[in-house]
């Protein structure tokens, strides 16, 4: 069994001990000592990362009471290291850890919900609640969050007699008889849980709910606390202030300018529609009503206003029309008929126009690399 002086101190980032084993493994060196600070992934919680002696220590987990370290060098056994946590990265997952103990205290104690995922990761720290929870109960769960932050109150992580866990109400994911390690909240929660946490909830600094979502018939939140609320806050303002840069505006009123831009942009792609149906229109209306085939050349035209001219003139034509559109290396076509089954020429088409098309039957799109006058005498030949 090792020593486990995370339960004892979470604020332990410094320690020594002694190497009571070491093992080559697939990704290093496991290394076993008779006591650590170093938290094994658990709880929803990833584990601590440091160095024993000059060892860089990328992963921890716990197996049959004993905590395994993954180093990517060997160390020798029986001698004692200077150990060290990556203490920041640390702090940062207590705050977290605190804080979603914070909210789902709370969210229990309000709105009947339990916590039934929990995930803090590097790029992300998740709670999902069991029920659906409005914009307004997270906007409130975030503010009764905060007082308690602000009140400071005190957070004890213990290991209570058996006789006393029988008397308590605690929230626990799985059911557990014993080593039960309760955290108590004052006033706010009362949870079985192995990770490290602050000590008072003011360490915790600011619960941010940043964003939440429907999931699994209940809601998923994402949350920042401490300095990972901060570096978001931070984020998001530096984005606020170069969009209010960019539009001439106070950053507390950028959304009504990005609203005021979006309608203008919405009035000019409706005014650019029209103006692209009037030059089909009037291209279409230039193309006299003849039974033969046809091409023309247009200029600026895309995919869709091609599309509307050949849907437009093969109504007057009984043959095959096709509308060429420069490109820069050759042509965009779309020919189209209601008469002629084209996916019986897609194959001449292809090696006569040095073409890549397909469609069905009744119209075909591509790219071509022919020149002008050969196309026009591809047209003319379909004629004969």
């Amino acid at each position: 069994m090792t020593q486990r002086l995370f339960d004892e101190d979470s604020y332990i980032a410094l320690f020594c001990a002694t190497v009571l084993k070491c093992e080559k493994c697939e990704n290093g060196y496991c290394i076993t000592l008779d006591k650590t600070a170093f938290f094994p992934t658990g709880g929803g919680q990833s584990c601590d990362t440091g160095k024993i002696g000059d060892a860089k220590i990328s992963d921890v987990f716990e197996k049959d009471g004993v905590i395994f370290h993954i180093a990517d060098k060997r160390l020798e056994v029986g001698k004692e290291y200077d150990c060290g946590i990556d203490w920041e990265k640390r702090f940062r997952k207590m705050q977290n850890h605190t804080g979603e103990h914070i909210l789902s205290g709370l969210a229990h104690t309000h709105f009947g919900c339990t916590n039934v995922g929990f995930h803090l990761g590097s790029d992300a720290v998740t709670i999902d609640f069991d029920k659906k929870l409005s914009a307004e109960d997270i906007d409130f769960l975030e503010e009764r969050a905060n007082k308690a932050v602000f009140n400071n109150w005190a957070v004890k992580a213990y290991y209570p007699a058996p006789s006393e866990l029988e008397k308590m109400n605690y929230r626990s994911k799985l059911d557990l008889t014993e080593n039960v390690r309760i955290v108590d909240i004052f006033g706010v929660d009362l949870c079985a849980c192995c990770a490290p946490h602050v000590k008072c909830t003011g360490a915790v600094g600011v619960i941010k709910i940043v964003d939440f979502q429907n999931y699994k018939g209940g809601v998923r939140l994402f949350i920042a606390c401490g300095h990972d609320a901060l570096d978001d806050y931070r984020t998001k303002q530096k984005s606020v202030q170069n969009i209010s840069v960019m539009l001439s505006s106070k950053q507390n009123t950028v959304d009504l300018s990005v609203k005021r831009l979006f309608d203008e942009n919405s009035a000019l792609k409706a005014e650019l529609a029209k103006q692209k149906k009037m030059l089909v229109d009037t291209v279409a209306d230039s193309i006299a009503d003849k039974n033969n085939n046809l091409c023309v050349f247009v200029n600026g035209f895309d995919a869709n206003m091609m599309r509307a001219l050949a849907n437009d003139t093969v109504k007057k034509r009984s043959g095959i029309f096709g509308v060429f559109c420069k490109s820069e290396n050759g042509y965009n076509f779309l020919i189209a008929s209601q008469n002629v089954n084209l996916a019986e020429m897609k194959e001449r088409i292809n090696t006569e126009l040095a073409a890549k098309c397909g469609g069905q039957s009744t119209m075909l799109q591509g790219k071509c690399t022919a020149e002008k006058e050969q196309i026009y005498t591809f047209f003319d030949s379909l004629d004969n």
